[in-house]
């Protein structure tokens, strides 16, 4: 995904669709004129542990 010229997240980069919000988010720092932190790359564990942190408060 690229806006205004910059690249916001790239699935081929991070070996990972983006988590939810996650290019909202990056597209807000870059219209707020702020640097944009490194993508992290893909966690084996994201679904569960999103999950857990769901169901557990």
């Amino acid at each position: 995904m690229i806006a205004d010229g910059q690249l916001l997240f790239s699935k081929k980069d991070s070996g990972r669709f983006p988590n939810p919000a996650e290019v909202e988010d990056r597209y807000a720092l870059l219209k707020d004129g702020k640097e944009l932190p490194p993508v992290q790359p893909a966690e084996r564990n994201w679904f569960v542990s999103k999950l857990l942190s769901k169901l557990t408060g």
